[in-house]
């Protein structure tokens, strides 16, 4: 997200949907939990497409060669490699001769500390073009969505291209043109 204002302009859109939809504070819009409020689902990505947010999925479909026999950490390895080259565009935008960028990345908590560290290793490479030996994030932080709607949002976009693998288009096709970059590997 670009900013901190923008972020909390979102989780209090997400807090209001909450009220109008007459569902509890702590009701967490996960992927998996609004499958069959598909209606829910679809209202919160309308939220979120209020506002000029910019995603960047990597998805692989691990039943497929050669990701069926590549182990966790050659998977963490890839994925990683194609956010952080998908992002660098758009930190390249907002750098300035003034400024380094030193952006904060909030991983949804899967628990897995070998893929907080291939998200790490991956991003840390982004170096600045006006500042070269700086780097253009911080260290990857794990963040539980429970608590944070920002951290849904993570996980219902990655929801939805994982349901574009399997088939199930719809949702991708709502955020598709707010995507920098979707990869999906063969």
């Amino acid at each position: 997200m670009p900013t901190n204002d923008d972020a909390d302009r979102f989780r209090n859109g997400i807090r209001e949907l909450r009220r109008l939809l007459k569902i509890g504070e702590a009701y967490e819009f996960k992927f998996s939990k609004t499958h069959v409020h598909p209606d829910r689902r679809r209202a919160f990505l309308e939220v979120a497409l209020q506002d000029d947010f910019r995603f960047a999925v990597c998805s692989i479909d691990r039943t497929k060669s050669p990701w069926d026999v590549a182990t966790k950490a050659q998977q963490h390895w890839v994925t990683a490699g194609f956010l952080a080259v998908s992002l660098r565009p758009l930190y390249l935008k907002v750098e300035t001769p003034e400024r380094s960028l030193r952006e904060p990345i909030f991983v949804d908590d899967n628990g897995d500390g070998k893929f907080l560290k291939a998200i790490g290793a991956a991003f840390r490479e982004l170096k600045s073009n006006l500042h070269p030996k700086s780097p253009m994030v911080r260290n990857p932080k794990f963040r539980g969505s429970g608590p944070d709607e920002v951290m849904q949002l993570v996980d219902v976009i990655c929801g939805a291209a994982g349901a574009a693998i399997n088939g199930d288009t719809r949702w991708f096709e709502i955020i598709s043109q707010r995507c920098e970059g979707f990869d999906r590997l063969p």
